[in-house]
């Protein structure tokens, strides 16, 4: 009964978990196993700038190629009982930048392995259904956090590129 109880709540909090984070879904297994070679440097690159940030994870997260097809959803986190799960577009992957392939991988990474909104500052959330010109962004107009609800411009990943690795790991709860 014990462990009924304990699937039942986990089951729950991944589904109130998905709808608090638009990026983010229920699963009740993972899709994946481990993690797409193609996407390995990136989650490598991701957990070396954790650690020098002194956060270490006790989990992995599993992270793969699908075809979303949910509108302008490039990159979606899901979070199961006990495992986490990133699905990232094929179509978008093949024909993004470098820079956008990193900097999806690492607001998606960010969902996952810290648990964050999209959120910015002192954890203010951004408003998908207003986004405010000013509020929530740099003076050049960039958003301030990686945690932006839709894809970084290259210019602004590349001009504020040390303030989106030090704040993405902000508020983080490690996984």
């Amino acid at each position: 009964m014990r462990y009924i109880k304990a699937a039942l709540t986990g089951l729950f909090l991944g589904i109130l978990t998905s709808f608090l984070f638009s990026c983010a879904g229920a699963r009740l297994i993972p899709h994946y196993d481990g993690v797409d070679p193609k996407l390995e440097p990136y989650v490598q690159e991701y957990k070396t700038l954790a650690k020098y940030h002194g956060i270490t994870f006790n989990n992995e997260v599993s992270v793969g190629f699908t075809n979303i097809d949910q509108g302008d959803i490039i990159g979606q986190t899901h979070y199961g009982l006990y495992f986490r799960e990133i699905d990232i577009d094929k179509a978008y992957w093949f024909n993004a930048t470098q820079i956008t392939r990193t900097t999806l991988m690492f607001h998606e990474l960010t969902h996952a392995y810290c648990l964050r909104d999209h959120d910015y500052g002192d954890g203010k959330k951004y408003d998908k259904k207003n986004l405010n010109i000013t509020e929530g962004r740099f003076k050049d107009f960039c958003p301030q956090s990686i945690m932006f609800p839709y894809e970084l411009d290259d210019n602004c990943a590349m001009a504020h590129y040390q303030e989106y690795i030090d704040e993405m790991f902000e508020r983080c709860i490690p996984f």
